[in-house]
């Protein structure tokens, strides 16, 4: 894997805009009269998974469907951005739809993975005028659903990190990428063990190598961002009672009306199926989408 070298991508999509660290970016300009979808991926990973290469990439499948992908790209928050929680972010996408609205006149598509999905939620319940259809995929809402133990080890967690001086106010991505390999302590040993035993092809190898380099090359979070996470939504579930708020704005999936697909992946270890499930049924307008895949083979 180590000496695997990589070969060239694509090329970059078009910067639209950026206010602070985060981006919009463009991956088909060319497709100014096709339907919109705007993109977002979590904030705890790059945005990189969505396009690991020209033959493995959700976005550039998008634009070979005649829809024109705009993805929102976190970056490692700078200093004065070290105290954002996820409510400043759901609040920057908003200051996003001026650009949106000058890009894309007609209401747009939006699509969220992961904690994205959680974003995008947000966004939906801030403006709910300005889109179309909201998909969402592995998406957790429930966070006591499918393994009752995770919010009581959600506290612990919390404990322990808060006990922790960080002057920069970012959590490390080594800490988290630790804390979700706990959850399958031996998925990191085996997959390089398949890899001795059975070699790859050529392609085969350079899309392990992409997957890996990805999963190794997390982006940090501030520490307002986990706190919410972890003690408000595992600790207390605040989402699924109605507790989550942005600003005055409840977000509350009985009052957003899209059309919406939930993708399930039913092998998901990082975000429990029964999780996502939560939401079909408090959106009025869900469909699901189980797929037998995990949570990073969903979106690969």
């Amino acid at each position: 894997y180590r000496r695997q070298a990589l070969v060239a991508t694509s090329a970059p999509p078009l910067l639209l805009q950026q206010i602070g660290t985060t981006k919009l970016l463009d991956f088909a300009p060319q497709l100014q009269h096709r339907p919109a979808l705007l993109v977002i991926p979590s904030l705890i990973n790059s945005a990189r998974i969505l396009d690991l290469s020209p033959e493995r990439s959700f976005l550039r499948w998008l634009v070979q469907q005649n829809i024109r992908p705009l993805l929102i790209d976190w970056d490692m928050p700078r200093a004065d951005e070290a105290g954002f929680s996820v409510s400043d972010y759901s609040v920057r996408l908003q200051q996003f739809l001026p650009m949106l609205r000058q890009r894309s006149p007609s209401p747009i598509h939006i699509f969220g993975h992961c904690l994205g999905g959680n974003l995008a939620l947000a966004l939906c319940a801030l403006a709910p005028q300005q889109f179309r259809s909201l998909t969402l995929c592995s998406t957790p809402w429930d966070f006591h659903a499918g393994d009752p133990t995770l919010g009581q080890q959600a506290k612990a967690l919390w404990q322990k990190i808060a006990a922790q001086k960080n002057q920069a106010g970012l959590i490390p991505a080594s800490l988290l990428q630790s804390l979700f390999a706990l959850l399958q302590p031996m998925a990191v040993t085996d997959k390089f063990r398949r890899l001795s035993i059975h070699p790859p092809s050529t392609v085969e190898l350079q899309h392990f190598t992409r997957v890996e380099d990805w999963l190794n090359d997390g982006v940090p979070v501030t520490r307002k961002v986990l706190e919410e996470i972890v003690r408000d939504w595992y600790g207390r579930n605040l989402p699924v009672s109605g507790g989550w708020r942005v600003g005055t704005t409840h977000v509350r999936p009985r009052n957003i009306n899209l059309p919406t697909l939930i993708a399930i992946p039913e092998q998901d270890h990082i975000v429990p199926p029964a999780s996502s499930a939560a939401l079909a049924r408090q959106l009025p307008c869900a469909r699901l989408l189980p797929v037998p895949l995990g949570h990073i083979g969903m979106i690969v």
